[in-house]
């Protein structure tokens, strides 16, 4: 079912033109949990330069708990503001009053949770004046659970910062943003409109997506920009795997009807596959989020709810595992390692990767196996890859084959990773080099401790240039020496 485009989305009026604007409106919208909300407010303000640049406001969605206005008056050195709703109203109609709000030129909706780094603000800032005809611009953001801990980050769009090629397709087939890396100009939201919301749907929805619908609706009017480096972290949590949205998988119907209104901003003759293509991303996204509610979670009925979803969005999605409930609910791995390589256009790398895999002895790691994963190779890399695999002087592992047709080395490796038969997984990602007896001491290593979930090793880095600024000791814990293209 389409939303109800009679009801019309939220209208915003231009700022007068005799106030004084400054550049930019960082809005945090809070609803109930407050526990980040001092240290945004710090950094938020580590990089404010004086009225005439910035307004920080935080809006406050009637919240029941939390005491978002003490930590403002606290932490905000007079200089944040504070607007609590007097009833709830419900996250996109809060993300609206958010822009009704603002008076600066640029807008950054930065959640409770969400975190930005330092130089966000001047970067971005940067990216509009360098490309003034963008509506909008996001950077690369870093994935963060509850303790801020780094888990993955967004891919890369383009190798330099610059205006997107062809976003529009791009971002309607699969959601590659998150709100704390997205800025967008107020006149874009005076134009377009504000985000869908629950006076738009039928019975029972409760608006996930609409984050999605609202970077395809800037995307289908307006220039995109980007930045290469990762300047805004999204927190991960594990309570929202086992919400009441998650229980029903009534947040994989929200996105259902979410590509539906959406796929209406493509080319007409383009809407087709921009709905089976987002289905199908979406899909896999519940079908992971199913298996990961029942491993971290045990709650059967939730990674049911999730997968029944997924299968209505994608029915081939049956096709990742055929016994697809039973190893929902029982998850079992056996003793053994699983040798991921994960390549992009690169036939030769084959052999090379595979002589490092034969130069361990392997007959001291109890079984093993390789999982070959072609990351969307536009060469002859899969085609190699069968005929090399199939060679047991190159080979002599069992093995399997998976072909990915587009470039996404996070899915990639989901999928690989969904074969493995055994417990333990080794990721070679393009070119290396592996130290002697390295599979050994590993396995020896877990194989000792039981409880040992990941095993880390020194490692380097031989690369023709520098390595940017932004990979710091966090994020890479090593070195590289420049001149080689070989890592280790």
């Amino acid at each position: 079912m389409l939303l109800d485009t009679s009801k019309s989305l939220s209208k915003f009026l231009p700022v007068s033109m005799s106030e004084q604007r400054p550049l930019w409106s960082v809005m945090i919208p809070v609803y109930n949990n407050t526990s980040f909300l001092n240290k945004i407010i710090e950094k938020v303000l580590s990089q404010y330069t004086g009225s005439g640049q910035m307004e920080i406001y935080v809006i406050d969605d009637c919240s029941e708990s939390g005491d978002a206005e003490g930590i403002v008056n606290k932490h905000g050195n007079g200089i944040v503001n504070y607007f609590r709703q007097p009833v709830n109203v419900g996250h996109s109609k809060n993300y609206d009053t958010c822009i009704r709000k603002s008076k600066g030129k640029l807008i950054h909706i930065l959640h409770q949770d969400d975190m930005v780094r330092d130089g966000f603000y001047e970067r971005m800032g940067k990216t509009f004046t360098d490309y003034p005809d963008i509506g909008a611009a996001f950077c690369r953001h870093l994935f963060i659970d509850e303790k801020g801990n780094w888990l993955w980050i967004s891919e890369l769009e383009r190798e330099e910062d610059g205006i997107l090629d062809d976003w529009l397709m791009k971002i309607a087939e699969k959601q590659r943003i998150q709100y704390a890396s997205m800025v967008v100009k107020r006149e874009v939201y005076e134009n377009l409109g504000g985000f869908v919301n629950k006076d738009m749907t039928g019975d029972g929805w409760q608006m996930a997506g609409e984050d999605w619908e609202m970077w395809v609706r800037i995307a289908a009017n307006y220039k995109v920009g980007y930045v290469t480096e990762p300047l805004a972290e999204y927190r991960i949590h594990r309570a929202s795997m086992t919400s009441g949205l998650a229980k029903s998988g009534q947040n994989v119907k929200d996105i259902h009807r979410i590509i539906e209104r959406f796929s209406q901003y493509v080319p007409e003759d383009k809407r087709e596959q921009v709905i089976k293509s987002a289905s199908k991303h979406f899909a896999n996204y519940s079908f992971e989020n199913s298996k990961k509610i029942l491993a971290d979670t045990d709650d059967p009925a939730a990674a049911e709810a999730q997968l029944n979803e997924a299968i209505k969005l994608d029915p081939e999605i049956y096709s990742k595992d055929i016994l697809l409930y039973s190893r929902l609910n029982e998850m079992i791995r056996l003793d053994g390692l699983s040798i991921v390589m994960c390549m992009q256009n690169d036939p030769e790398g084959i052999i090379d990767s595979l002589k490092e895999i034969n130069s361990q002895n392997l007959d001291d790691v109890t079984e093993a196996e390789i999982i070959f994963a072609d990351n969307g190779s536009e060469d002859n890399t899969y085609s190699e890859a069968e005929k090399i695999l199939s060679d047991k002087e190159h080979n002599k592992l069992p093995y399997k084959i998976i072909r990915q047709e587009y470039s996404d080395f996070n899915s990639a490796l989901k999928s690989a990773f969904d074969k493995a038969k055994f417990e333990y997984i080794l990721v070679c990602d393009g070119r290396f080099s592996l130290s002697e007896n390295f599979l050994k001491t590993v396995t020896d290593n877990i194989k000792a401790n039981k409880e040992t979930g990941l095993v880390i090793s020194p490692k380097e880095i031989f690369t023709d240039s520098m390595l940017p600024a932004w990979l710091d000791e966090k994020l890479f814990n090593g070195r590289y020496i420049q001149g080689s293209n070989n890592s280790q």
